[in-house]
């Protein structure tokens, strides 16, 4: 029977493990990944400061691409964003009044927004994994200058002069849109991180950068298996002692990172941690001839509503394939097909299309007022020599930006724990 001993073992592949992986490996950690081929999701896939430097480091620039351009429509307005025309332009055409304002207060998100992830690279680590990753937190934040507030002050503040006006409307389609979260629930960094992710000058090709983690923690030695080839997983009362394999192998570790909802079911029941991690926005889908797609639609649409939707358009065979997104709040009934077919025709009034409802979702979930850190929903948890957390449910309204700002915290963390053993 053989036997292997690692620093670290993974047991799940979302974008934060991947990462997190990677990036020991390339520091020379003897990591052993579990993985279920699972990709990262698109198209609203946004770059971030330090994803681009993660990638910097590993060689990555073939995964840059051309920013996707993408409309936010309200009753007044229509502003596309990386499309032809340049963001001022757009601005000074559909808010005259208001666009020196509207256009000085972004800027000063896309600073917050990079001062804070130059807060984190390289060696950076968020509040998320107990006491010490809080104090490490807090001294970070102290020696860069940073005060709470500015961490977790509402966002819905800083828009507070644009109320009741069409700039105001544009706001709150923008940010509730693309977190997926009313603008009331949403912090001054969520928002920052959120805008200077999507007006990045490159885009993230999803299936690129899921390759190129793939081929660089194979060059960096890492192992990868199956996570099929796991029979069963031993501990030691609140620690985890080795993995049994199918074919009779065993592995061990130093430390492990436990990703639900994969490896969550695998553990021993004195350990187990809940697995409900339902994506809980609603998701529609509808088919139509390319014909009758207007030609001054962008391929990724915000739409103004109550819970504004966020809309992607694939032309495929001569079809296109509209997926639509949102999420309803405590109390709030489920939309039917007659709701959704009434903002489609808004957009596509000659598409003859209708939705089909594929996820009915659930009800956003109550965030913590003891959150960590803005945003932050877990579920993520230490124990013993182990991890556990669910990378798209670290910092859901930040999306992939979570998943990356979680996995560098994660590699940090677990570089650490290795380094001092």
């Amino acid at each position: 029977m053989s036997q292997r001993h690692y620093q670290v073992i993974i047991i799940g592949d979302s974008l934060a493990s991947s990462l997190a992986g990677v990036l020991l490996a390339k520091q020379g950690v003897r990591v052993l990944s579990f993985q279920n081929n699972a990709s990262p999701s698109g198209p609203w896939f946004p770059s971030s400061l330090l994803l681009e430097n993660i990638l910097e480091g590993l060689s990555g620039r073939s995964c840059y691409t051309a920013p996707s351009p993408f409309q936010v429509i309200t009753g007044d307005s229509r502003v596309e964003l990386n499309g032809p025309f340049p963001m001022e332009e757009e601005f000074r055409r559909e808010f005259t009044a208001d666009h020196p304002r509207l256009t000085a207060t972004l800027g000063q998100l896309a600073k917050t927004a990079e001062r804070f992830e130059n807060l984190l690279w390289p060696k950076g680590i968020l509040p998320l994994y107990g006491s010490a990753s809080r104090l490490a937190f807090a001294w970070q934040k102290l020696r860069s200058g940073w005060i709470k507030s500015e961490l977790d002050r509402p966002l819905s503040s800083l828009f507070a002069e644009f109320s009741g006006t069409a700039a105001g409307d544009f706001l709150q389609t923008l940010f509730s849109g693309l977190a997926q979260r009313p603008l009331e629930r949403l912090s001054v960094i969520e928002g920052a991180l959120l805008w200077a992710g999507e007006i990045r000058e490159r885009a993230i090709s999803p299936s690129g950068l899921d390759a190129l983690l793939r081929h660089r923690f194979e060059q960096f030695h890492g192992d990868v298996e199956e996570l099929g080839a796991i029979q069963k997983i031993g501990a030691q009362g609140k620690r985890l002692a080795q993995i049994v394999l199918q074919n009779g192998g065993i592995c061990s570790a130093d430390q492990y990172l436990i990703d639900a909802p994969q490896g969550f079911s695998l553990l021993p029941k004195e350990l187990q941690r809940p697995t409900d991690f339902q994506n809980h926005a609603l998701i529609a889908t509808a088919a139509f001839p390319e014909a009758q797609f207007p030609a001054l639609l962008a391929p990724r649409v915000l739409l103004a509503g109550k819970n504004p939707l966020r809309l992607t358009f694939v032309s495929r065979e001569r079809q296109v394939q509209c997926t639509l997104k949102t999420f309803r709040s405590n109390g709030e009934a489920v939309p039917d097909t007659s709701e959704l077919q009434s903002c489609l025709d808004k957009l596509l009034p000659f598409s003859q299309a209708s939705w089909q409802i594929v996820r009915p979702g659930e009800t956003l979930p109550e965030q913590s007022r003891r959150s960590p850190f803005p945003g932050s929903c877990g579920p993520l948890k230490v124990a013993g020599n182990a991890i556990f957390h669910h990378g798209p449910g670290i910092l859901p309204s930040l999306g992939a930006q979570g998943e990356v700002l979680a996995g560098l915290s994660t590699a940090n963390r677990l570089l650490r724990l290795t380094r001092k053993k």
